[in-house]
C-alpha cells in the first residue's frame, strides 16, 4: 500500500522470501500488477527483489511488462533483461537495451525511461521498424 492506503503493487510468485532483518523481499518468477490511472500494467521475469519500503522493485531475467488492455496503451510491451518500478511515482527505468512494441511498430533502444501515467517513454541509440502485417 501506498501512504494514502490505496493499492501501490500487487505481486505473486512460486516463491517470495522476505529478510527480516533488511526487510527486502526476493521473488523467484515474480508476476506483478501496476494500477496506473492509465490503466492497470502487468509485469513478469524471472526475478524480482521489492526493496523494504514498497516503493522499489527490481526485476532482472527476461523482464515483460505489459500496458492496461484498453485504452490508448492496449498492446504496448516492454521487454528487457532489467527494469527497475517505482510505483509511486508511477515511474520505469532500465539501463539495459529494450525493445517496446505496440502494433506494428517496434522500437529497439539502449535505457529507458517510462512515465506510466502519461504514457511518455524515452530511449536512446533507438532503431524503429513498422511492420504492417504485424
Amino acid at each position: 500500500l501506498d501512504r494514502e492506503g490505496r493499492e501501490s503493487v500487487s505481486l505473486s510468485g512460486p516463491l517470495l522470501v522476505r529478510d527480516a532483518e533488511t526487510g527486502m523481499t526476493d521473488l523467484l518468477q515474480p508476476r506483478f500488477t501496476l494500477p496506473s490511472e492509465s490503466g492497470e500494467w502487468t509485469a513478469r521475469s524471472g526475478l524480482g527483489r521489492l526493496n523494504a519500503s514498497g516503493d522499489e522493485l527490481r526485476l532482472t531475467r527476461d523482464v515483460r511488462s505489459d500496458g492496461p488492455p484498453d485504452g490508448p496503451n492496449v498492446n504496448l510491451r516492454f521487454r528487457s533483461e532489467e527494469l527497475t518500478v517505482l510505483p509511486e511515482a508511477q515511474w520505469v527505468t532500465s539501463q539495459a537495451a529494450v525493445s517496446i512494441e505496440q502494433g506494428p511498430s517496434i522500437i529497439l533502444g539502449q535505457g529507458l525511461e517510462v512515465e506510466l501515467d502519461t504514457r511518455r517513454f524515452r530511449t536512446t541509440q533507438s532503431r524503429i521498424t513498422h511492420d504492417p502485417s504485424r
